[in-house]
């Protein structure tokens, strides 16, 4: 399997919950999961962790954007994207060029923060509906929040956190 870069920096709990992640993805394994990147370089930072993580092959597609997510504020898709495709997840980009930096990685964010949440749940012998019941968010929200499809407010987090006995901090790598 090939290294990337972006793997330096990740310590060894978060390896640990990358591979766990995967082996309990099974529920989901039949669905195709879409992202929509505005920028080629985020697009492909996220298909290389994805491809890293799962010891899947990455490759280029071009296709409808029909079942594609919109991207962020006032961007729209045209009729046919370019993406990448890793295992059941395609990622399509908007621009070859970088732009505004607060859309930046913001799906691989979202899935790394995601797999973090799942794993501190399971850790924990908590299924979706008993976290349900604990946060009052949907037990169908939560597993798209634990998935990476879903943009999640801090009152969220911190919710989601303090119902699993956690808290939210940042750790420097």
């Amino acid at each position: 399997m090939q290294k990337y870069l972006i793997f330096d920096k990740i310590n060894r709990f978060s390896l640990f919950c990358l591979v766990q992640f995967q082996n309990c993805a099974i529920f989901a394994a039949m669905k195709t999961i879409r992202f929509t990147e505005l920028y080629f370089d985020d697009a492909q930072r996220l298909a290389q962790y994805l491809a890293a993580r799962d010891g899947e092959e990455i490759e280029m597609i071009n296709g409808s954007s029909e079942f594609f997510p919109m991207p962020p504020k006032t961007k729209t898709l045209p009729d046919m994207v370019n993406a990448f495709k890793v295992g059941r997840y395609e990622i399509a980009y908007i621009s070859s060029k970088g732009g505004e930096q607060k859309y930046r990685n913001r799906n691989l964010h979202r899935v790394m923060i995601g797999e973090v949440i799942e794993e501190t749940r399971r850790m924990h012998g908590v299924t979706l509906e008993q976290l349900e019941e604990r946060t009052g968010i949907k037990a169908r929200n939560l597993e798209s929040i634990e998935c990476g499809k879903y943009d999640v407010s801090i009152d969220i987090l911190g919710n989601i956190g303090e119902a699993l006995g956690c808290h939210l901090e940042f750790v420097e790598d």
